[in-house]
């Protein structure tokens, strides 16, 4: 009954626990911004759990229960504490970011071993981003069972013809549109989306469709790495995988994962 007990905490401690002891230590290593609380936090969380570990292993320990259940109080109220440390270093760096030359900005890394490049969460421009990846183009085309137009807008009809201008102005209409569904999921399940990670996110609903975001993150039931990983599946069109597409989602990884180039 102890073993079982001590094993259902450890399995009840939040994912997201686990989320922000990854961001927070990544950030905290590359950045060395001075937050010994956070270094202390992470330690004392990994040690504590790390005993759990143990002491579930090895059932004939003496346990005390009331120790144990006020430390995982502890650990779950740590998740909080967490999220404004993450948000405070994201700050740092973006203050940091403002002082320095592009070429030697700092980056986050969430998900991937990168070492800091020229890469910088703040310096990138979603529109630009979908953009270039669309291509601008006067006329209506067959696109997936449907026509569009631009730079991959819905047109009206299969005549249709629009200015690159207005080409613009339809694509901020419909990345607002998906710049809202992100954003509404991000507060609803409580994420904690970087900007980077929310504009990658914006830029697979905007060609996939709010249905295909709200599979992706598994209506709100997916964690954050699992989301990453699981973008570059949708690149396939009518049952059939399109080099486009791959490319597309790849893009799309790399700015949620490494931010903007």
């Amino acid at each position: 009954m102890r073993v079982f007990f001590l094993a259902s905490m450890l399995t009840f401690i939040p994912n997201s626990l686990s989320i922000e002891i990854h961001e927070v230590t990544k950030m905290t290593t590359k950045y060395s911004l001075g937050r010994p609380s956070a270094k202390s936090q992470l330690s004392s969380l990994g040690s504590f759990r790390q005993q759990l570990s143990d002491e579930v292993d090895d059932d004939s320990t003496s346990i005390n229960m009331d120790f144990y259940r006020e430390k995982f109080k502890e650990d779950s109220d740590s998740l909080v504490s967490l999220k404004e440390t993450r948000q405070d270093l994201f700050d740092d760096i973006t203050k940091t970011n403002e002082k320095i030359p592009m070429s030697s900005k700092a980056t986050t890394s969430v998900g991937g071993d990168e070492e800091p490049s020229s890469m910088s969460l703040t310096s990138g421009n979603i529109e630009d981003f979908i953009a270039d990846i669309e291509k601008f183009r006067a006329k209506a085309y067959p696109d997936a069972g449907r026509l569009s137009i631009g730079y991959g807008t819905k047109a009206s009809s299969k005549d249709e013809v629009i200015t690159e201008e207005e080409a613009r102005k339809r694509l901020k209409i419909s990345l607002s549109e998906a710049m809202g569904v992100v954003n509404r999921a991000n507060n609803k399940h409580n994420y904690g989306f970087l900007p980077h990670q929310i504009d990658a996110l914006a830029s697979f609903t905007y060609n996939t469709g709010q249905g295909n975001f709200s599979k992706l993150i598994d209506k709100g039931n997916r964690g954050i790495e699992e989301i990453a990983d699981s973008i570059e599946l949708y690149n396939q069109s009518e049952g059939e995988v399109l080099q486009g597409l791959v490319d597309r989602r790849k893009k799309e990884y790399d700015l949620f994962t490494l931010g903007y180039k």
